[in-house]
């Protein structure tokens, strides 16, 4: 059961991290998936594990806390994945001017720029 739970979790958390990184949507889609899976697996070993210490009980329920936190904040990144704006179709932010920044110009020069070009 041990073994199981280690290929879930080392599955899950490369799927999350190369969604994550690289704002693919499979990839973290399917880590969110076999979170559902990997949280099974917790609760078994929060409830239903036969000898259990109050140290086992109480690392469990906190990592269903983050299991829960980690489920919301893949579906909101999901969204912020799926959200694009093509430039001229009218969506968000259109005709809005793009402020640039770079590290060696200061933002006033950027905002209060007096170069005609």
């Amino acid at each position: 059961m041990l073994l199981l739970y280690l290929g879930i979790e080392a599955t899950r958390i490369f799927f999350g991290s190369k969604g994550n990184l690289c704002q693919r949507k499979v990839p973290l889609s399917l880590s969110l998936a076999l979170t559902v899976p990997a949280a099974a697996l917790a609760v078994y070993y929060l409830l239903l594990q036969t000898y259990s210490l109050r140290l086992e009980a109480f690392l469990s329920a906190i990592l269903l806390l983050f299991y829960g936190l980690e489920l919301l904040l893949g579906v909101l990144a999901l969204l912020s994945f799926s959200r694009c704006c093509i430039p001229g179709t009218g969506g968000a932010g259109a005709g809005a001017a793009r402020l640039v920044w770079h590290p060696h110009i200061p933002v006033s020069v950027l905002s209060h720029s007096t170069d005609p070009y």
